[in-house]
């Protein structure tokens, strides 16, 4: 487990820069074995990180591609990592770790790329090439990440209290979403209990640009739906009926 968080501005430099520290105190109880911040004027990604795959410094998050124009951090594990590895064998890996592994995939395919991996995870990256923020999800939603976005900014972490640091967060309750809590018990995503600050659903890829936010929900396939047909039947394949 580990904590994500950071924000960019899409017009000019960020105008909360100095509640960073802040948000990484509030997810640091996720990853207490290391944290890195990276900032640019108008970007800045960091991790709270617990060390479970390639322990070294070198494994530290944000990670970077070779013209450190591209920064990616994830809370989770990638079970396809060896695949990917063996895949962009040319590219200069650094360290061991499994969410390197989503750098090259991300340069080959874009954000379409991201919608492909095969984990738990929320990832967070930073395209300062096209100026492009991406928020992924995992299928299942085992990992959470949260976003509020004001205008030209937008802000996002593991967990919601890191974003209640913000001065310009409209603090105020999502009638709806209480709604929903009293009925059903929980809060149906993308809502939160808070009116400006939203969920990334599961199984979902989230792209902010300065003109627009655009939303791909990931698609099961045969093959997946028939993974998640056999492990609750007892037919030896439940897609041979």
């Amino acid at each position: 487990m580990c904590g994500i968080y950071g924000m960019v501005s899409f017009r000019g430099p960020l105008r909360s820069s100095g509640i960073l520290e802040a948000m990484g105190r509030a997810v640091r109880h996720r990853g207490p074995d290391d944290h890195l911040l990276i900032v640019e004027p108008d970007a800045a990604l960091g991790t709270e990180r617990l060390r479970i795959t390639d322990p070294s410094p070198d494994g530290a998050q944000p990670l970077t591609d070779p013209t450190s124009r591209v920064w990616l951090s994830c809370n989770g594990a990638v079970y396809n990592a060896n695949r990917l590895r063996d895949h962009y064998s040319s590219y200069p890996f650094r360290s061991r770790s499994d969410v390197e592994t989503l750098l090259p995939l991300y340069l080959d395919a874009g954000a379409e790329g991201l919608a492909e991996i095969d984990g738990m995870f929320a990832v967070a990256a930073w395209d300062g090439r096209t100026r492009c923020l991406i928020l992924a999800r995992d299928r299942a939603g085992e990992k959470p990440l949260f976003y509020a976005r004001l205008a030209d900014e937008v802000w996002f972490a593991s967990e919601i209290q890191a974003l209640l640091d913000h001065p310009s967060l409209d603090r105020a309750l999502d009638d709806v979403a209480l709604r929903d809590y009293l009925r059903l018990g929980y809060v149906r995503a993308p809502r939160t209990m808070f009116a400006g600050i939203r969920a990334v659903e599961p199984g979902t890829v989230h792209t902010f640009t300065e003109q627009e936010t655009r939303r791909k929900r990931k698609r099961r396939g045969k093959s997946e739906m028939c993974r998640i047909l056999k492990s609750f039947s007892k037919s030896p394949d439940p897609c041979e009926r």
